[in-house]
């Protein structure tokens, strides 16, 4: 039986609750009541008991089937995730440039960074730098500005870079360059191309005279500013008088100089405008240096019209130490210009006599007629034998012309000459009187 009070469970032979002190009585009608009240709590309970299996169930399959839910559902996502990044892969895959060859590398400098992307280039991790042909070409960057260009590799997969080609020739290079990138500095296996106003350097390694790398940069202000420093330097030593032709030169400064280097001297100011030496030496002497290009004829050059103030005034006193030194005492007194005959020789041939350049003991004339029509017969060069002597001398006829003053000249001529105007010749200087003509001189 149970206590009415607490509800404990008692022996059959209780009177009194040990656990409340509840007074038991009537033992069987409280036992019978009891045992009622029990299985109606039992009932109750069992019951509640059930209900709360029922809902532990309905909610543990609620939450099951939730989880199963979830679950399927993160399923699909990593799946979905994986058939994503499998495509974008496969994607990847399909986009790799694995030949170059069709692009030129120069073309990337001064576009945008997309460019390079499009290009094929991949960029590299947690760097401002894109590759290509695993690791063959390198791009490097900054900001949006292309900083170095480096091309390297398979000929046959490798692009090039202005027109110059992985596997040409030394010469091959040079002609693709060159002209772009005027510059050059060469070291052994090395060919490096600058272009000093656009900052910028190319250079090229060979390997058995073969192209195997073109290494394209910017250079910074620092380094342009040393090249032209050097550059200039370089320059100057090539000249005997580097500013002849922007300054007065002080006798003491031509003094200072050899015999030898008086005569390079005087005659790199005629160098400086294209003049075309016969003198073997002179010829290969300057046709050594970097700045010079021959391209005026001796017959055609004319040194009163070329020459600026500076460039007259300093041959003048180069030729007059050159001559001391040498022993001559005067210059030679001949000058320039058309010359015309005074007399008359019975045969109506006027002559005339162009004089068109004195220089380095060498006169150039042209030799012709005006009467009775304007001829021109031969252009020809004199060798200067004294202060106011030069001679000709070809084909069997020497001509000599000989000056009593700047303006007036006598000439003659001995030997024998064939062909159809040496009769013109041979008239126009058989002791024949020339004076420069003021008329044909303005």
């Amino acid at each position: 039986m149970f206590c009415r009070k607490c509800g404990k469970e008692l022996e059959d032979n209780w009177n009194t609750c040990p656990y409340c002190g509840e007074t038991v009585g009537n033992v069987e009608l409280e036992k019978e009541g009891n045992i009622n009240k029990s299985h109606g709590k039992s009932k109750l309970w069992i019951g509640v008991g059930v209900a709360a299996v029922v809902m532990t169930a309905v909610t543990i399959g609620v939450v099951i089937g939730k989880t199963d839910t979830s679950t399927k559902r993160g399923q699909q996502t990593v799946k979905e995730n994986s058939v994503g990044n499998a495509e974008k892969s496969k994607e990847k895959k399909i986009k790799e440039v694995k030949d170059f060859s069709s692009q030129d590398f120069e073309t990337m400098i001064g576009t945008s960074i997309s460019e390079l992307e499009k290009s094929g280039l991949k960029k590299a991790d947690g760097k401002e730098e894109y590759t290509g042909l695993n690791g063959n070409i390198q791009v490097t960057c900054q900001g949006e500005m292309i900083q170095s260009i480096s091309i390297e590799g398979e000929e046959t997969t490798a692009p090039s870079f202005h027109k110059a080609r992985l596997g040409m020739s030394v010469e091959e290079v040079k002609n693709n360059l060159a002209e772009a990138y005027p510059e050059q500095e060469e070291a052994e296996g090395m060919l490096k191309f600058l272009n000093l106003e656009k900052k910028s350097s190319v250079e090229c390694c060979f390997t058995e005279e073969k192209l195997n790398k073109i290494h394209y940069r910017v250079l910074s202000e620092e380094e342009v500013v040393s090249y032209q420093q050097a550059k200039e330097e370089k320059l100057r030593a090539e000249f005997i008088f580097p500013d002849s032709d922007k300054k007065y030169l002080s006798e003491d400064e031509v003094r200072a100089k050899t015999v030898g280097d008086l005569m390079v001297g005087r005659n790199e100011i005629f160098a400086r405008h294209g003049y075309m030496f016969e003198d073997a030496n002179l010829k290969s002497h300057f046709e050594s240096t970097s700045w010079y290009q021959g391209t005026v004829a001796s017959s055609e050059f004319n040194s009163e019209h070329v020459f600026n103030e500076f460039e007259k005034k300093n041959v003048e006193l180069i030729k007059k130490v050159e001559d001391e030194i040498n022993g001559v005492n005067t210059a030679f007194i001949g000058k320039a210009g058309v010359y015309c005959t005074i007399d008359d020789n019975g045969n109506g041939w006027t002559g005339w006599i162009k004089i068109l350049d004195i220089h380095n003991d060498i006169l150039t004339f042209e030799l012709g007629a005006l009467t009775p029509d304007f001829y021109t017969v031969m252009t020809e060069t004199a060798q200067i034998t004294s202060q106011n002597t030069a001679q000709y001398s070809e084909y069997g006829l020497t001509i000599t012309f000989t000056w009593s003053d700047d303006s007036n000249m006598f000439v003659t001529n001995s030997g024998e000459i064939s062909g159809t105007d040496s009769g013109i010749v041979l008239d126009v200087t058989d002791r024949r009187a020339y004076t420069w003509s003021a008329e044909f001189n303005r």
